[in-house]
């Protein structure tokens, strides 16, 4: 005779800014994830986040998107950072601006996994000859940033709000 025991998933994240206050009103991916906001303000419930799954965690203004790999029945602490607005040119292989959205971002503080372009808002200012300009409203502070596909990284540099990113 095999005895299985089930028993519930109990991992929570919680989430606080840099001076330690917690962060509510957050967005989770991927989408078909259900997070649960706790009674307690920036405490979120992960019992129905399976383990492995990169969790997105973005907040609606301010904060610099980032994903964490949930872990079995263990608790995850976020601290969000501050983001900064910048416009990035994106020198793409093709003439199409949404090749933009192929690329990822590592090195991200408080992050273990890549985040998706598509995670900073990004707004199209315009493309031409193959590079596109996009505005990202909060973008890391942090100079570790690369940026990236699967094929090739580079580390990300801001200087004066203006970033450039060159996956030819």
């Amino acid at each position: 005779m095999v005895r299985l025991t089930l028993r519930p998933r109990a991992s929570r994240l919680t989430v606080a800014d840099g001076t330690g206050r917690p962060v509510t009103g957050l967005a989770f991916g991927p989408m078909g994830v259900r997070v649960e906001a706790d009674k307690v303000p920036g405490v979120y419930l992960l019992d129905y986040v399976p383990p492995g799954v990169r969790l997105l965690i973005r907040a609606r203004t301010r904060f610099v998107p980032v994903c964490r790999v949930v872990r079995s029945d263990a608790d995850l602490e976020v601290k969000l950072e501050n983001g900064q607005a910048v416009t990035v040119d994106i020198a793409l292989p093709s003439l199409q601006p949404s090749d933009a959205f192929r690329l990822t971002f590592t090195g991200i503080d408080g992050a273990d996994c890549p985040v998706p372009f598509a995670e900073f808002d990004p707004v199209l200012l315009g493309a031409a000859d193959g590079v596109a300009r996009y505005y990202l409203p909060q973008f890391p502070r942090s100079g570790n940033v690369s940026a990236g596909t699967e094929e090739r990284h580079q580390r990300v540099i801001v200087q004066d709000g203006m970033a450039v990113i060159r996956m030819r």
